[in-house]
């Protein structure tokens, strides 16, 4: 399951502009991965608890995470002001 910032922050029991900051600057020792798709950030619900646990080591954090298919991305509208209708 995947969380996002601010859910992952409330897990953590730290502000989402703390975690931000940590995510940032790379500030949390060992900290799981950050998944991205689009500007959307997510963690891995399960690793948030272990690394809370202590349960992460150094060896864990240097693995890549798995790619995440990205959902397709619905068809846009046209802009401005549409045609203008001619009865004839």
């Amino acid at each position: 399951m995947l969380v996002d910032v601010p859910t992952a922050a409330q897990i953590i029991g730290v502000t989402a502009a703390c975690l931000d900051k940590w995510i940032r600057r790379e500030v949390a020792i060992g900290m799981p991965a950050l998944i991205r798709v689009g500007r959307a950030r997510y963690f891995r619900r399960t690793e948030l608890l272990r690394w809370l646990r202590g349960e992460i080591n150094d060896a864990d954090h240097t693995r890549l995470p798995a790619p995440v298919e990205a959902p397709a991305l619905p068809a846009k509208r046209p802009r401005g002001r549409p045609a203008k209708q001619v009865l004839a």
